[in-house]
């Protein structure tokens, strides 16, 4: 059904330039001067930071000190593939365990998994499981950072949220996200190894002042995935397909 689609469509709309190249590669015929790629949208203004919020609540919660290096995770599931491992494995190096990790999201099964593999790791008093939310800014919120080293992704709109949400990114070149970050500039491009997300977090550790303005940076960046933008580049797309078929 996949190849009747695309050969019967007049216009192929993606949200990454990874999964164009995906397209372009498994079905080159069917999809030549075809592709358009619209990201999807991200609602920035509902991610921003208030001025007035305070991560107190959150970190006495899971008693996690004031000056730790708070960094998130967030996935409905499928954590394997998402890179949790690598990110409690890259924790596992650090000895004086001054960075503490949020996980936002999974099912309860694999979050009593992961909890045996923090525990076994040595890394359990550092790696808080929040679960499923409704809302997930708060935790976002609370964090410095954003860590998030995926084997594949369509579009990782997780990571462009936590952008909005004003943290710079520890991620993997992943689709939506390659186009997207910029290594040393709103946050860093690692390999999908504990060593290389090590490495990430140790330099956001060393300077907090220097994270906070790749965080800023990341929300600025992130401000081209506005759903205004969103809807008027498809408005576009839509009245030149009306008026070159009409």
């Amino acid at each position: 059904m996949e190849k009747i689609a695309l050969r019967s469509a007049r216009t192929v709309v993606v949200p990454s330039r990874g999964l164009a190249h995906e397209l372009e590669a498994q079905y080159p015929e069917l999809v030549r001067g075809k592709i358009r790629i619209i990201p999807n949208p991200v609602d920035v203004d509902s991610f921003s930071r208030p001025q007035d919020y305070s991560s107190s609540p959150i970190l006495s919660q899971f008693n996690i000190p004031p000056d730790a290096l708070v960094l998130s995770f967030c996935a409905l599931g499928g954590f394997e593939r998402k890179g949790l491992r690598v990110v409690l494995e890259a924790l596992a190096g650090f000895e004086d365990r001054c960075v503490h990790l949020l996980v936002i999201g999974g099912s309860p099964g694999e979050i009593r998994e992961y909890q045996m593999l923090s525990d076994q790791l040595g890394v359990g008093e550092s790696v808080h499981f929040a679960g499923l939310q409704r809302d997930i800014r708060p935790y976002l919120w609370a964090s410095r950072a954003f860590v998030f080293p995926s084997a594949y992704e369509g579009f990782a709109l997780a990571c462009l949220q936590a952008a909005a949400a004003g943290l710079p990114l520890i991620t993997t070149s992943i689709n939506g996200i390659e186009e997207f970050i910029k290594d040393g500039v709103n946050g860093w491009i690692v390999d999908r190894t504990a060593r290389s997300v090590q490495a990430a977090i140790r330099d956001a550790g060393s300077s907090l002042e220097r994270t906070a303005l790749l965080g800023e940076a990341a929300k600025r960046d992130v401000q081209v995935y506005r759903q205004e933008i969103f809807q008027a580049r498809w408005l576009e797309l839509l009245q030149r397909e009306c008026h070159s078929h009409a």
